[in-house]
């Protein structure tokens, strides 16, 4: 996939990187389908000191939020 770098299964952790070695992470509308929790944690494990973590989730308002079957938070 153009732009991708890796694809990954997130329930599986921990990720396959190791500790400090991510300088950016986008995590585009996967957080309300998942425990995100654990997955928080291991994503901090694996971002450099100084990196960015982006998280984009579905506003509240959004009409097809509560419709959506597969949206678990």
């Amino acid at each position: 996939m153009l732009g991708v770098d890796i694809v990954y299964d997130v329930n599986n952790l921990p990720l396959p990187f190791s500790d400090n070695e991510i300088d950016e992470i986008l995590c585009n509308d996967i957080f309300e389908h998942i425990d995100y929790i654990p997955v928080l944690a291991d994503l901090h494990r694996i971002l450099k000191p100084g990196g960015v973590l982006t998280v984009k989730v579905p506003h509240f308002s959004s009409r097809d939020n509560f419709i959506d079957p597969t949206h678990i938070k």
